[in-house]
């Protein structure tokens, strides 16, 4: 995961600025509808023989004109190793991407490919901010504006604050707290059929923000808290209340009379009413646990600065937190910089090679790695 580090943290220092531009700017067709889910659902054949994340993507979708993103806080340079014959995208990728604690989303007629855990909720704050919407009617014109599908692509080095801001205006929507997202440089990407609440969801939930509409033209940003839950009443016969309870333990149950209201995840809503018409019993995937404590990393770093680099950490998903003034406060300035070469070590290993130098100490939790640095 970490080994291409150096790598990107050059692209994210460089300071080129790029904007965002639309589908029909692409030469590339992408699916939607019926031809995305017949190319997502079909079978075919593909070898991964140690192929990096993105590169893998491309190999799969592109052929099938699928649009595709990759959250910031995977590393695109992962690799990937498996053959598949004759079994559909949609079971296969899944699989494969577990396999580096990722997963994969639908969101209109695109994939999100993103961190497991991040991704346990991204349809659900979908589904949120489309509820926010409908409690902030609008005129017919306004609705007709947030009901609206539109494709996405931005190129790579674009800045995703100035890419929300830019869909937004899009939009017509007055949005605040774009000033928490720090500057950064995504891949490229492609968003397709989605409206412009989906999309700006989709973008803001990497940087562990929600979107929150405030009247049907205004909407803001806020700091994201998990879990979250949907609401929906249904009509479940007494009778079959207690079998559902059991089967859907992850739901929230309030009686209404003759209905329940239950909140919890989407796919768990989903799950419950297919059960409901008597179709699959099955209950969608959980992320797994992490496993953090048993991978090995490589990493190696030359005159880099030390917050550059946990900074960097912090952003492709690795579990080491610390208190930025607490470091400065131990001697440090943001220009203090390290030499590192390490291989195939614990995260443990990791961090106390990088705290080494200055004199801090590591200490393990059951979240991830704490840096403490002693006062001078």
């Amino acid at each position: 995961m970490i080994r291409t580090l150096w790598g990107v943290l050059a692209i994210l220092l460089c300071g080129f600025s790029c904007g965002l531009v639309t589908a029909a700017d692409s030469p590339a067709a992408r699916a939607r509808g019926v031809e995305f889910h017949r190319a997502w659902d079909s079978p075919l054949r593909a070898k991964l023989d140690r192929t990096p994340l993105r590169s893998a993507l491309e190999q799969l979708c592109s052929a099938r004109k699928i649009g595709f993103v990759i959250d910031r806080r995977l590393d695109p340079d992962t690799e990937l190793a498996c053959e598949l014959l004759d079994q559909p995208l949609s079971e296969f990728l899944p699989t494969v991407l577990g396999s580096v604690q990722a997963d994969v989303v639908v969101i209109g007629n695109s994939l999100v490919i993103g961190p497991q855990e991040p991704q346990h909720w991204l349809r659900t704050l979908t589904a949120i901010q489309r509820s926010d919407q409908h409690a902030h009617p609008g005129t017919a014109a306004i609705t007709a504006e947030r009901a609206r599908l539109i494709d996405l692509r931005w190129p790579a080095l674009s800045e995703p604050r100035q890419l929300i801001v830019d869909l937004a205006k899009r939009g017509k929507i007055q949005i605040t707290g774009t000033e928490l997202i720090p500057y950064d440089q995504w891949g490229e990407g492609d968003l397709i059929g989605v409206t412009s609440g989906e999309a700006l969801t989709v973008l803001a939930s990497q940087y562990d923000l929600q979107l929150k509409w405030t009247s049907a033209t205004t909407a803001e940003l806020v700091p994201l808290e998990t879990p979250v839950a949907c609401t929906k009443s249904l009509t479940i016969t007494t009778a079959r209340r207690d079998a559902a309870r059991i089967q859907f333990p992850e739901l929230t149950w309030e009686s209404l009379g003759n209905a329940v209201r239950v909140s919890g995840r989407v796919e768990e809503i989903e799950g419950l009413e297919r059960w409901l018409k008597g179709g699959s019993s099955s209950r969608p995937r959980s992320p797994a646990k992490s496993t953090w404590r048993t991978r090995e990393y490589t990493l190696k770093v030359v005159d880099t600065p030390v917050l550059t680099l946990l900074q960097e950490l912090q952003k492709q998903g690795f579990p080491v937190k610390y208190d930025e003034a607490a470091l400065k406060n131990s001697g440090i300035t943001a220009t203090s910089k390290l030499d590192l070469d390490v291989q195939s070590v614990t995260a443990n290993e990791l961090i106390s090679q990088i705290c080494l130098p200055f004199g801090w100490e590591s200490e393990a939790t059951e979240s991830g790695i704490v840096i403490h640095a002693p006062k001078r």
